[in-house]
């Protein structure tokens, strides 16, 4: 299973089988309770934090993505967009890559280490009473974006004390 992905990694997971017998197998590997994203997940980001152990310079870059779902009304666990009439999905990644030089004009030349650490979250519904204010919504909003930053700084292995305040 794992060799069909990752000879169609883009897409859904049908056109990565030859068989229907095989994508419901994949399926129903996939459905079980012991298949989370951090089990999936978690052996590449341990030998992404050991690569990136070795001597040199290395640059974290983190993105934040926003997923829309408002289409697909019956996916839970989503949080809210604009005001409200759509669901979203946000992903806070951070990409690990090793400076392997750098250009005349001071530019690094790069080379991709891997993912180093992924946080998906939805935003807070607003409060219940009244309306938020632009500013006090901002504020909200930037407070839960600290609190992914700080999430992906503690997945690495970084203390608040690393962190600025």
């Amino acid at each position: 299973m794992a060799a069909d992905i990752a000879n169609k990694p883009v897409g859904t997971l049908p056109p990565a089988f030859d068989s229907w017998a095989e994508l419901k197998a994949a399926y129903r590997l996939l459905e079980g309770p012991e298949v989370t994203f951090e089990r999936i997940v978690a052996p590449h980001w341990q030998n992404t934090r050991q690569a990136c152990g070795r001597p040199g310079q290395y640059l974290m870059i983190e993105d934040t993505t926003s997923l829309d779902f408002s289409r697909r009304r019956n996916v839970q666990g989503l949080g809210p967009i604009g005001d409200g009439g759509g669901t979203w999905l946000y992903v806070h990644s951070t990409l690990a890559v090793r400076v392997e030089g750098w250009t005349a004009s001071h530019e690094p030349t790069v080379a991709v280490v891997g993912l180093l650490g992924q946080q998906c979250w939805v935003r807070p519904p607003e409060p219940k009473e009244g309306r938020e204010t632009r500013r006090e919504r901002g504020q909200r909003l930037e407070e839960v974006s600290k609190d992914e930053f700080r999430d992906i700084a503690h997945q690495i292995g970084l203390t608040d004390k690393h962190l600025a305040p």
